[in-house]
């Protein structure tokens, strides 16, 4: 066999090992059950394929860079397989907060072991810590779980607009200077002086990796979190989740790249759509039609927003109207998680 046909067999080969590590996790997470019994054989199974996983992430990275992501991005959900089936007990909170943790660590481990930056592996590492942090306080008895879904969703909206300056920092990049006197125009080019163009580039394209990533791990626990919210009844979380679908579906304009902006908006579109269904199979009819129509707006406003919107030129105040409104529901996230959290009513309570 030729090089050529094995370049163009190496990439199928790759993505059907990881789809076969995906499919393992779920076969060795079902073969301990939701039982009290753990399994020491399935958890051991699930260890060593995703350090196999790991190990053939490390050996291909040097022939084919998307088939190593795709191998270690494999080694999550094993690692997560392995934590369920390992703790015995009834599946409860610390079942998740060990394979949330053990999927963070493998992710980890697959950066380290690509040496690059790779989006997926960011995301599902931002993802399982922030789940694992809820997880942590669920095994305290701290709150209900859809009041911890809410307190994760919260934090992922808060966070989503301060990641441009994180990735910014992370890639090595100086800081955005605005230079409002002679010394800071002074500095602002001075920090420069020593970058050669490749370099800065080179920086620049990994700020965008690294934003696309955390973006996506941020947008995926909120929207998750949104959802499981809603399902908490009451007003609290109905209010919540739509404040939080608002928020994904205004950031998503927000991004300059593609892989940025689509992220907020797949999980807008995908927790507004989660809404709907629960209106849907729960809620009268003109609770159903009122989400129709309201996700259809929503779908269509948002599309406008990211591909048709750059192509016109839009007033600086109806810009700045969409920023302060965004600015607005991101800080109601807040107060909305701790009132699904009861935490109000606690503190009446205890007056």
């Amino acid at each position: 066999m030729c090089s050529s046909d094995l370049e163009r067999c190496r990439r199928p080969a790759g993505l059907l090992a990881a789809a076969t590590g995906v499919l393992a996790a779920l076969l060795l997470a079902g073969v301990r059950g939701l039982g009290e019994h753990a399994s020491p054989v399935a958890a051991a199974v699930a260890a060593l394929a995703a350090g196999a996983a790991l190990i053939a992430a490390m050996q291909t990275a040097k022939v084919d860079a998307t088939s190593a992501v795709v191998l270690a991005f494999a080694a999550a959900p094993l690692a997560a397989a392995a934590g369920f089936a390992g703790l015995p007990g009834l599946p409860s909170a610390a079942h998740l907060l060990l394979a949330t943790a053990l999927a963070a660590a493998a992710a980890s481990a697959g950066l380290a072991v690509l040496g690059t930056a790779a989006p997926v592996l960011l995301a599902v590492v931002l993802g399982c810590v922030l789940a694992a942090l809820a997880a942590l306080l669920a095994v305290f008895d701290l709150g209900s779980p859809g009041g911890l879904a809410a307190a994760a969703s919260a934090v992922a909206v808060g966070v989503l607009p301060v990641l441009p300056r994180v990735s910014v920092r992370l890639a090595g990049l100086p800081p955005p200077m605005i230079p409002t006197t002679p010394d800071e125009m002074i500095a602002a080019d001075e920090q420069w002086e020593l970058a050669s163009p490749e370099e800065v580039r080179y920086q620049s394209r990994l700020a965008h990796t690294y934003l696309g990533g955390l973006v996506l791990g941020a947008s995926a626990v909120a929207g998750a979190g949104a959802v499981l919210a809603a399902g908490t009844g009451g007003w609290a979380g109905a209010t919540f989740s739509s404040v939080v679908v608002s928020v994904l579906l205004l950031r998503s304009r927000g991004y300059v790249t593609a892989a940025a902006s689509a992220a907020p908006l797949a999980a807008g579109l995908a927790a507004g759509s989660g809404l709907v269904l629960g209106l849907v199979l729960t809620g009268p009819n003109l609770a159903r039609l009122g989400a129709a129509l309201g996700l259809l707006g929503a779908t269509g406003l948002a599309l406008w927003l990211v591909w048709a919107g750059p192509k016109r030129e839009t007033s600086p105040v109806l810009r700045r109207t969409v920023d302060v409104i965004e600015a607005v529901l991101v800080v109601a996230t807040f107060p909305l998680a701790l009132a699904v959290l009861n935490i109000y009513q606690v503190v009446r309570e205890l007056g």
